[in-house]
């Protein structure tokens, strides 16, 4: 690996990674929208001016934490790679490592596509509007829960499976990466990448059954 370190490269998939998501959630929420109109006989008043200008001060607000934390998220992971490889004596200069642990980040872009499609096949056809009012005479809040987790178990189980796809090759990205940016042996890039993976799949595990169990 002797061409000269650049970050353009990688700051551009993070610029995109940034897009992505910013894609995702307008996509998210406009489904959403269409799905309360299309449930709900509600007229929403007009809105003020003031609200207006409020609104596109939080978009900007907004716009600008995303992008930075995406940057953050960058940062950190390397971070993480590189002072764990610290331990087996990896030896690379820093820069290099962003430069690797960006490309793990395009996965997230194949995700930020499937993601509107798989919210719109789980929730288009959910009357919320019902589901509200269901769980307001019923007073038992875990109507939702189990409406939202049951509605369509094969496109949560198809959800899943390509979520896992999407992780495993981001994994296999920084694994080579890690490896070749400071000159590790396999297992020892292996180890790098896999114990600070395993650590997250815990917390995020111990977080799903804490909101849903």
């Amino acid at each position: 690996m002797n061409e000269p370190e650049d970050l353009k490269k990688p700051f551009y998939i993070m610029v995109l990674v940034w897009f992505a998501r910013l894609f995702m959630v307008a996509v998210t929420l406009l489904m959403v929208a269409n799905i309360i109109s299309s449930n709900s006989s509600l007229v929403f008043p007009d809105i003020p001016s003031e609200m207006i200008l409020f609104f596109l001060f939080l978009t900007a607000a907004v716009l600008i934490i995303t992008f930075i934390s995406i940057l953050l998220m960058w940062l950190v992971t390397a971070c993480v790679f590189y002072l764990f490889s610290a331990v087996f004596h990896g030896t690379g200069s820093f820069k290099r490592v962003l430069e690797f642990i960006s490309y793990g980040f395009i996965p997230f872009l194949i995700g930020s596509i499937i993601a509107p499609i798989y919210f719109w096949l789980i929730y288009s056809k959910i009357d919320f509007i019902a589901l509200f009012e269901n769980m307001e005479q019923a007073g038992d809040p875990t109507l939702i829960m189990n409406e939202l987790l049951f509605s369509n178990l094969p496109a949560h189980v198809l959800s899943l499976i390509i979520a896992l796809i999407l992780f495993a090759l981001t994994l296999y990205i920084w694994i080579y990466g890690i490896k070749y940016s400071r000159n590790l042996s396999f297992k020892q890039a292996v180890l790098t990448i896999g114990i600070p993976a395993i650590a997250y799949i815990i917390y995020e595990l111990i977080m799903f059954v804490f909101l849903y169990f």
